[in-house]
């Protein structure tokens, strides 16, 4: 499962560009791609940068079904 980026990072990266630094620039500094920092900045304008809480789903197939296959 990919783990969202942190909420320090995202703070980072927004203060970074606040202080004059162009998108593209921040992008290359902290390794993230462009359209994840306008993402980023439209949350930050409506207050909700915060990243959002994944779901856990149960599995379809229980594991020990396959624990005596082997």
């Amino acid at each position: 499962m990919v783990k969202a980026y942190s909420l320090d990072l995202r703070e980072k990266v927004i203060s970074f560009i606040s202080g004059g630094k162009c998108k593209r620039e921040a992008s290359k500094v902290f390794s993230i791609g462009e359209d994840t920092i306008y993402r980023w900045l439209r949350l930050y304008k409506i207050g909700n940068l915060a990243p959002k809480k994944h779901k856990e789903y149960p599995r379809k197939i229980a594991g020990e079904v396959f624990e005596g296959l082997c």
